[in-house]
């Protein structure tokens, strides 16, 4: 069974009769594969391996070729299924046996692996189909594999925190907006989820704050929409009145909040 939100793109490009070396078949095993397994200590005796996304299996043979002993090539394709089971019957390679291909959902598949190899695996994943289609824990986990495999990047962090204030986890919503401000501190859509998640979590100072940031650069006319464009900044677009409304919310909530406030020794 497949995660909610999972594409049927690949199924479709496989059982249109992909052929080896087109598209991202690259006909072989990868070069970065390659590289590494030069590199690597050699393979511990019984040891195991995943290959997600194993297409037709050619970097699961150079895995099983090097020395593991079992090696699994995880596709959700059917189609892909078919053409790695038939490529490892090709090869006749001495070690293809050690091979086995699994049709599956990564995101659904259970074990223990002491090596998992992915190249182009999680950077060919679409993580919003998920949540598009409602299902934000699925979605939150593919944010965090997005996280795994690009430390440095803001987007998935802040679509992560979208997603989390959604299931009503405020204060990691907080933590994954701050890492995204963080990273690309500019980036005016961060910003703005950040305003929402210090909201949601009762940080009003820190929503007013947010929110003005996010607000600043339309407030500054063509030039600094010209600017945004050009940073392709995807709340261009935003509803700046909405923006509006959020930060008189935050506003007026810490104004509540201060005069809610004891006074002490006459001081508030």
């Amino acid at each position: 069974m497949a995660h909610a939100g999972a594409s049927d793109h690949w199924e479709r490009l496989w059982a249109s009769g992909l052929a080896k070396g087109d598209k991202f078949d690259v006909g072989g095993p990868s070069a970065t594969l390659l590289g590494a397994l030069r590199r690597l200590d050699p393979v511990s005796e019984g040891a195991t391996a995943l290959v997600p996304g194993a297409g037709r299996a050619y970097d699961a043979l150079a895995l099983a070729a090097s020395g593991f002993a079992r090696v699994v090539a995880l596709e959700l394709s059917p189609s892909a299924c078919d053409a790695a089971k038939r490529e490892i019957e090709a090869s006749g390679h001495p070690r293809a046996a050690s091979v086995e291909v699994c049709c599956g959902d990564f995101f659904r598949h259970t074990g223990a692996y002491d090596l998992v190899w992915d190249c182009t695996f999680l950077c060919a994943l679409d993580p919003s189909a998920a949540a598009e289609s409602g299902d934000f824990s699925a979605a939150i986990e593919h944010f965090r594999a997005a996280i795994a495999a690009t430390p440095t990047a803001a987007r998935p962090r802040d679509l992560l925190a979208q997603c989390l204030l959604e299931v009503g986890d405020d204060a990691g919503a907080c933590d994954a907006a701050a890492c995204a401000v963080a990273l690309a501190p500019a980036w005016a859509a961060a910003r703005l989820t950040l305003g929402r998640a210090s909201l949601n979590a009762g940080r009003y100072a820190d929503a007013v704050s947010h929110f003005r940031v996010a607000l600043e650069p339309r407030e500054q006319g063509v030039a600094a929409a010209l600017r945004l464009a050009a940073s392709d900044d995807d709340t261009l677009g935003a509803d700046v009145d909405q923006l509006r409304e959020d930060l008189e919310a935050a506003e007026a909530l810490l104004l509540r909040q201060d005069e809610r406030r004891p006074a002490v020794d006459g001081v508030p």
